[in-house]
């Protein structure tokens, strides 16, 4: 049995690593940033499958800052569907994400400082997802 981490190197996962981003026109389909790392995220996994054998609409391009803040949600409060993201720049000009699912709340990155129109947009993300599970 071959490990996640090997199967990832492989040339079967590149391949369809770079269909994947190409369908997506090289863009994060969360954020729609173009300039960051891209990762191909795997929305769900499936026992004894590889990692290039799934159908590609189990696969999404996502930035680096997104698909570590939708792992980090994932890993704390399951594989919800439904997710909402905002990626805004801290005052150090670090990316920030903030997922939002089903009233539950995941920073990227601890959020030490931010200016006040940062806080206007992350305050209301937040109010227009509020709004939308109650």
């Amino acid at each position: 049995s071959v490990s996640y981490k090997d199967q990832l190197k492989s040339p079967e996962w590149q391949k369809k690593r770079l269909q994947i981003f190409e369908r997506d026109k090289w863009t994060c389909q969360m954020c729609l940033d173009t300039k960051e790392q891209l990762h191909v995220h795997h929305k769900s996994y499936d026992k004894n499958t590889k990692a290039w054998q799934y159908d590609d609409d189990r696969l999404i391009t996502l930035c680096v800052t997104c698909h570590e803040a939708i792992t980090t949600h994932i890993e704390h409060y399951g594989n919800d569907e439904e997710f909402a993201v905002l990626k805004l720049k801290a005052e150090s000009g670090l990316p920030i994400s903030t997922v939002y699912s089903k009233g539950n709340i995941t920073f990227s990155t601890s959020i030490i400082s931010m200016r006040e129109q940062t806080v206007h947009k992350l305050v209301q993300f937040l109010i227009n997802n509020w709004a939308k599970n109650e």
